[in-house]
C-alpha cells in the first residue's frame, strides 16, 4: 500500500486509478469472502458482511429512523457532558460515574460531525448498515453513557439499590464519584 501511494507521488500513477484499483482488489476479496460465507453457513445466502448491503437496502430504510433517534440522542448525551456543572454524573449499564471521568468521555466517543464530510458521510453509512443488519451500536453515533443531573442520578441509583440496602450498580474505580 505505501508503494502504490509512493507511485502517486511520483507521478507513475494517478489517484484516480490507485482508487479504482484499490475497489477492484476489494470487491474481489469481498466476493472471495462472500463465497466463503455461503460454504460455511451450507449455502444459505444470507452475507455476513455488511458492506455487501446493495444501496437501496429496505433493510437498511426501515432502520433509519430508529438509527436516527439513536444518534439524536447521543448528540444530547455529549452536549450534557460538556456542562458538568449541571450534569455532574454519567451512566452506563451498571456503573456510575463522575461526567467528567475519562470512562464516560471515551463512552460519549467521537461524533461524525468533527470528521471531514467524506469521513463522516462514509461513516454514517456504515453505521447505518452495521445497526440495520446486525445490531451493532458504537461510539461515533450511539453514545454508551447517560449523562445526568443529580436529580437523575439519585433517582437511578435509588432504582438499583434492593430493599436491604444492597447495590445493583458499580461506582467507578477510577473517578470514584460520589453517591447522589
Amino acid at each position: 500500500m505505501i508503494e502504490l501511494v509512493g507511485r502517486v507521488a511520483q507521478g507513475h500513477l494517478t489517484a484516480d486509478e490507485l482508487r479504482e484499483g484499490l475497489r477492484r482488489f476489494a470487491g474481489e476479496i469481498g466476493a472471495q469472502s462472500s463465497e466463503l460465507t455461503r460454504i460455511e453457513l451450507g449455502g444459505e445466502e444470507e452475507p455476513l458482511w455488511v458492506e455487501d448491503c446493495p444501496a437501496r437496502c429496505t433493510v437498511c430504510a426501515e432502520a433509519k429512523p430508529q438509527f436516527e433517534d439513536i444518534k439524536a440522542d447521543a448528540t444530547v448525551q455529549r452536549e450534557r457532558l460538556k456542562d458538568p456543572a449541571n450534569y455532574p454524573y454519567a451512566v452506563g449499564k451498571h456503573t456510575l460515574h463522575q461526567s467528567g471521568c475519562k470512562m464516560a468521555q471515551a463512552a460519549a466517543g467521537t461524533p461524525w460531525d468533527d470528521m471531514p464530510g467524506r469521513v463522516a458521510s462514509d461513516m454514517e453509512a456504515s453505521g447505518l448498515r452495521q445497526f440495520a443488519h446486525k445490531g451493532y451500536r458504537n461510539t461515533g453515533w450511539s453514545a454508551q453513557m447517560q449523562v445526568m443531573t443529580a436529580q437523575e442520578a439519585a433517582r437511578w441509583t435509588r432504582d438499583r439499590t434492593g430493599p436491604r440496602g444492597g447495590t445493583q450498580y458499580k461506582v467507578c474505580r477510577v473517578c470514584r464519584p460520589p453517591t447522589p
